[in-house]
């Protein structure tokens, strides 16, 4: 199994560390607050769908205007947010195999209260079991209860729907309701969670109301031809063409292109490599690109690391680029580029907004400074 990220620690300097260790929260980004505050006013009550009774230490995520908030419920399932931005706000909780949704409008500086109930996941939604199933299309199948799961062999002619199956589930299109597992074939494969083999020209593992704060996904190994697609990937994932997630815990790859929100692990493509942030390594053979970057980027053309902070190393063929300040080492044959730079730069052209460490390269600029071969940098600004 591969290991579930790398976080990337290298030391400012002009030398880039050898070892790479990743600490992640079930691949969890931790969201950030907007300076910007309002008068809205949220609270309530985390409960369990199926009792009621309030769930403790719940973990909530909110997105509100342009407002992310990060907390956990209270011993009795309670909760409040204020300074809020007025207007519509999504509020999600997760815990262990749990998950839940809610939605409240804030029009003026009163308290809203919500009561957010969570689902249990791991819970069966089949009702009966049997040893086979045979499905023609939904409609016609055997047995023919909708609410009857497989356990043991589950064959689609044609296109088959199931509750859940757990064994092997084969046939040209096939779709699975609630978690299930064993070895999935498909030309089309769907399934809500699939713990085992998943294959198929494409292959599924979502549900369209949840994204990578929920568990949908591919456990173990999802493989499509042309498309592999999962809301949270724990083990591998490849793409003939396309790979996309929301979170990896583990090697994603394709053959085109490969998307992840929050890459643990290892994400690969052959052309281009997108995230939102990486905390452990990206190649792309064409470009990598993340908004944060805790780790590494390599390519062989361009690397970009666009939002708040890059930590770790770029290494790229032709150029490095860091909107951020940036700390570690970028390395390229052409051109690195850095807001703020706490390490080295090496290629041919070199630039940095602010330098505290060193640039080797033919031309080095910094701080409006320019320095051939070898420009050592405190990070002082430039004296008048």
């Amino acid at each position: 199994m591969i290991v579930s990220g790398i976080v990337s620690g290298i030391v400012s300097g002009i030398s880039l560390a050898i070892g790479l260790v990743v600490t992640l929260l079930h691949g969890k980004h931790e969201s950030r607050p907007s300076p910007a505050a309002g008068p809205g006013h949220i609270t309530g009550t985390v409960v369990a769908e199926e009792t009621g009774d309030p769930l403790p230490w719940a973990s909530l995520y909110l997105e509100c205007g342009d407002v992310s908030l990060h907390m956990e419920a209270g011993p009795l399932g309670r909760f409040e947010m204020s300074e809020l931005p007025l207007g519509r706000c999504q509020l999600e909780v997760h815990g262990r195999d749990r998950f839940g949704m809610g939605e409240v409008s804030l029009r003026d500086e009163s308290a809203r209260e919500m009561t957010i109930e969570v689902r249990d996941m791991t819970r069966p939604i089949a009702a009966r079991w049997r040893p086979a199933g045979l499905s023609l299309f939904p409609r016609a199948s055997v047995p023919w209860r909708a609410s009857t799961g497989v356990a043991g062999i589950n064959v689609s002619l044609l296109s088959g729907r199931r509750p859940q199956v757990w064994g092997v589930d084969v046939g040209l299109a096939s779709h699975l309701l609630g978690a299930s597992g064993g070895l999935q074939v498909a030309g089309v494969s769907r399934a809500y969670d699939y713990y085992g083999v998943q294959l198929g020209l494409v292959a599924i593992a979502i549900e369209p109301e949840r994204n990578y704060l929920g568990l949908a996904g591919a456990f173990g190994l999802q493989l499509g031809a042309a498309l592999a697609r999962a809301d949270l990937v724990t083990g591998v994932q490849l793409g003939g063409a396309v790979a996309v997630n929301e979170n990896v815990i583990g090697l994603q790859a394709a053959g085109l292109v490969s998307h992840s929100t929050a890459p643990g692990g290892v994400q690969v493509a052959g052309a281009t490599a997108i995230s939102q942030w990486v905390a452990g390594v990206q190649v792309g053979g064409g470009a990598a690109i993340t908004g944060d970057l805790d780790g590494v980027q390599l390519s062989a053309l361009t690397n970009i690391a666009w939002d708040d902070w890059a930590n770790g190393a770029q290494i790229a063929g032709l150029m490095n680029v860091s909107a951020a300040e940036f700390t570690g080492l970028q390395l390229a044959s052409v051109f690195n580029l850095s807001a703020s730079m706490h390490g080295a730069q090496v290629g041919l052209i070199n630039v940095a907004g602010k330098l505290r460490g060193a640039q080797i390269g033919l031309i080095n600029i910094a701080a409006r400074r320019f320095i051939p071969l070898l420009h050592v940098g405190t990070g002082e600004p430039r004296q008048k």
